[in-house]
């Protein structure tokens, strides 16, 4: 067993041995990788470079030219918010991103339909409520609107208005928890300088949300479009 060790060893550095070292102004290269930088000079660019390090502790980057944008930064350029697809998790007791992994199981949807395959709803139910942003009997008013929206039965729930209020009343609601996909739960959508509002959207679990985004619009009250692609 010790002799196979030892040629083991022996053809290791023999093989390392034989191996050149990576030498650039004289220096022997230790490791290199590729970098993106943010532009000095241009606004907005994200250059490519190599980056390497030498054996001394000094380094050199090449550049590679500019680097392609994120697909979410030409979106946001564009006036494109894509949004996450947050579920609560029963085992973490936290909305989560189901792209993040996690439960990934659904409830069955409010329909006769069946949803396995790919056949279409005999009916869709959709509901949507202005919530009123006042802060009058704000609490009260959302317990009782959640109430009456899930008592429809629906599939897509749409909300205008929504407060950082109503949105913690809303997200805390065990039925919401349980059966809904949403389209925020931190608030991080909600615009306003004096008073924060905006639209949200639950999705029953039981339906495949492909995407939904924000859409930038001319406003003077901070009016956004939601626009969701659902496999019906």
């Amino acid at each position: 067993t010790m002799g196979l060790k030892d040629e083991l060893e022996k053809a290791r550095r023999r093989k390392a041995k034989k191996k050149k070292k990576k030498v650039i102004d004289g220096k022997e290269v230790i490791s290199e990788t590729v970098i993106r930088v943010r532009s000095m000079t241009v606004s907005g660019q994200t250059e490519r470079f190599k980056e390497f390090i030498f054996a001394d502790g000094t380094s050199k980057r090449v550049p590679l030219g500019v680097a392609q944008k994120p697909k979410y930064v030409l979106e946001q350029e564009s006036g494109i918010y894509s949004l996450k697809r947050l579920r609560f998790s029963e085992t973490k007791k936290m909305w989560i991103d189901t792209k993040l992994g996690g439960e990934t199981g659904t409830t069955n949807p409010p329909t006769t339909n069946s949803m396995s395959g790919d056949e279409p709803y005999e009916e869709l139910r959709m509901v949507t409520y202005n919530v009123w942003f006042s802060p009058r009997n704000q609490a009260a008013r959302a317990k009782a609107l959640i109430s009456i929206t899930l008592s429809k039965k629906p599939h897509i729930i749409c909300f205008q208005e929504v407060t950082p209020v109503f949105l913690s009343i809303l997200k805390a609601d065990p039925r919401i928890q349980k059966e809904f996909t949403l389209s925020d739960t931190t608030g991080t959508t909600l615009r306003g300088s004096k008073l924060q509002y905006g639209v949200l959207m639950c999705v029953h679990t039981g339906l495949l949300i492909r995407s939904w985004a924000l859409h930038v619009v001319p406003s003077n009250m901070s009016r956004r479009p939601l626009l969701a692609r659902i496999r019906s």
